[in-house]
């Protein structure tokens, strides 16, 4: 599982890593659509699309 929290400007990877971002505003923004990529990517794998 990777979440990114945009309120903690966090990225949490799997149930105990969490990355701490220094970044601007439109940055989080960017991490937030690449979170929306990932999980797409974790959703196609597990439907046998990605193997």
């Amino acid at each position: 599982m990777v979440k990114y929290d945009l309120r903690m400007n966090q990225l949490q990877i799997g149930k105990d890593m969490r990355v701490k971002f220094q970044t601007s505003p439109s940055t989080q923004l960017n991490f937030r659509g690449g979170e929306e990529i990932i999980r797409l990517g974790e959703i196609l794998n597990k439907a046998g699309f990605l193997s």
